[in-house]
């Protein structure tokens, strides 16, 4: 989750040029889909509450992006972290 942070509240000069074109909303899809199975395995049988706890955080980012400056808060992206 820290590194999810990081990257999500970074200037975006500070990335790495991408090699290949991958599309913003599959990054966060991917991430969270990451998040929600190291979750799931740490808490198997607390399944629902590392979903929305997910969802909440993913709510989070965007708010502090929004809040940030330099990023956007887009409530698309927390669709796509959903």
């Amino acid at each position: 989750m820290g590194a999810v942070t990081i990257a999500s509240l970074t200037l975006t000069p500070y990335f790495p040029p991408q090699v290949f074109d991958i599309w913003d909303k599959a990054q966060h899809a991917r991430a969270f889909l990451l998040l929600g199975g190291l979750g799931l395995l740490a808490y198997p049988a607390s399944a629902l509450r590392v979903l929305l706890g997910l969802l909440v955080f993913g709510g989070g980012i965007e708010l502090a992006q929004a809040a940030t400056g330099w990023r956007i808060g887009d409530w698309l992206d927390w669709l796509a972290d959903a």
